[in-house]
């Protein structure tokens, strides 16, 4: 799977948010029960002040 190049903001509030993510490929994000899968491989997870885990929270 290739990375993507594409950037979700945050600035715009969370209205959207979870629209973007299964725009880009999250598929359905509601079904998100905090796991850890996805937050152990993200390369953008170690270079975030916002974890992705803290970002799933809140738009769950």
């Amino acid at each position: 799977m290739a990375l993507e190049s594409q950037v979700l903001n945050l600035n715009k509030g969370l209205v959207n948010f979870t629209h973007d993510i299964e725009k880009a490929g999250g598929e359905n994000i509601s079904v998100c029960y905090q796991c850890g899968t996805c937050t152990g491989g993200c390369p953008q997870g170690r270079r975030n002040a916002l974890r992705t885990r803290k970002i799933m929270r809140m738009v769950s």
